[in-house]
């Protein structure tokens, strides 16, 4: 899809707010906050099952759901391969 990237950083973005926003609620630490930016950063670089493993090692007790946007782009990587 020619637009993958913009999609990828609008959803790396949306993400980035939303854990900012927890930071700044108590929802999360400032450590947890570091780690999910980390991931963001790296997203590409991720799984999806890696991503949610992630995401249970940052946030104890976090049951995975299904996140579509994250099976999207790892159907498009496969895609490309």
């Amino acid at each position: 899809m020619k637009d993958d990237r913009g999609i990828h950083l609008r959803a790396v973005n949306a993400f980035c707010r939303a854990y900012h926003e927890k930071k700044q609620s108590g929802e999360i630490s400032r450590k947890q906050l570091e780690e999910i930016s980390g991931l963001l950063d790296k997203l590409e670089d991720y799984s999806y099952e890696e991503v949610k493993m992630r995401l249970q090692e940052i946030f104890p007790g976090y049951q995975p759901q299904e996140i579509p946007l994250f099976r999207y782009l790892e159907e498009d990587k496969q895609e490309e391969s």
